[in-house]
């Protein structure tokens, strides 16, 4: 999924943009060394439960479900299972790559309900 599909699924979700923005609202970027993990843990967890509690738009429902079954890579859309990783600026690189440093989700199922 591209980043222009990320922008629309956050722009077209309400009220996930300030759901992000509570979420880390108490969090200062000079204190994070003393934040410690457990916090940015908590953070982490309500960003990733405000986009999980949103719905794909329909035309990016659509666009991806397009894409899944013109591949030819896909010709057993049934019986196919993916592993979803993140990927960030430079994470995938010619002479290095770091998909899915960030999350993995592995056994995903390529349907137009996921």
């Amino acid at each position: 999924v591209t980043v222009a599909a990320y922008h629309h699924f956050v722009s077209s979700s309400t009220g996930l943009l300030s759901d992000i923005q509570a979420a880390l609202s108490d969090l200062h970027l000079d204190a994070i060394p003393s934040a410690g993990m457990v916090k940015l843990e908590k953070i982490s967890d309500a960003i990733r439960d405000a986009f999980r509690k949103r719905d794909v738009p329909d035309d990016l429902r659509e666009e991806i479900a397009g894409h899944l079954s013109s591949s030819s890579i896909f010709a057993d859309i049934d019986n196919t299972y993916l592993a979803v990783r993140s990927s960030a600026t430079c994470e995938d690189m010619p002479d290095a790559s770091f998909a899915g440093q960030h999350d993995t989700a592995l056994n995903v199922k390529p349907t137009v309900d996921n």
